[in-house]
């Protein structure tokens, strides 16, 4: 499966369950390492919204960069 293909699964799978943590979570590590960043950001805040104590969301927050790349198609 590629990453594009990976994304629309996980969009899909949050769209049913909406609180589904790892769907989120696999999703915004996917939109970072494809270099959106802005998209990466957002969706890592949403997930710190839903569960404030997980390490990882605020990792991914905080090493996701400052400057906005995202991609264009």
């Amino acid at each position: 499966m590629r990453n594009d293909e990976a994304a629309e699964a996980l969009r899909h799978a949050v769209a049913i369950e909406p609180r589904h943590f790892g769907a989120r979570a696999l999703l915004a590590d996917l939109l970072r390492t494809q270099g959106r960043v802005d998209d990466a950001r957002t969706a890592y805040r949403e997930l710190i919204e839903l569960r404030p104590l997980e390490g990882m969301a605020w990792w991914g927050q905080l090493t996701s960069g400052r400057r906005s790349s995202r991609r264009r198609t």
